[in-house]
């Protein structure tokens, strides 16, 4: 770590919030939404299962050609994916470990075990 420092460090000017407020502008000139402390309650998918957008506080329907979930598997697949959907899932949600019981349950040596995600961009 000493050795990567000692040329020196960079950083956004303003702090790593900058980074999502100069990209705003972007997504909305692509057409996009930017929403802060919005809480996705849900998936919406189509006949086929494939997700077309998000439901956000239970009441907004956002539609989009491709949904990209930060929230973890458990979240994502147990709790936002509608429940006529979850029948898709079964063998993955069998190798969630927190995920609700399915059949047959699935071995322990399978299990994806909860993790913590993080992602640090640097543009240069």
């Amino acid at each position: 770590l000493q050795r990567r420092l000692l040329p020196g460090a960079y950083y956004p000017v303003g702090g790593c919030a900058q980074l999502a407020a100069r990209i705003v502008p972007t997504v909305l000139k692509a057409g996009g939404a930017v929403l802060v402390r919005a809480p996705v309650t849900s998936l919406v998918c189509d006949e086929a299962g494939a997700v077309r957008g998000v439901v956000v506080r239970g009441e907004h329907t956002l539609r989009a050609k491709r949904v990209v979930s930060a929230a973890g598997a458990t979240t994502t697949f147990c709790h936002l994916v509608p429940p006529p959907q979850r029948h898709r899932l079964a063998p993955l949600l069998a190798s969630i470990r927190d995920a609700p019981p399915v059949s047959p349950p699935a071995s322990t040596e399978t299990q994806v075990e909860p993790s913590l995600s993080f992602l640090y961009l640097f543009l240069g």
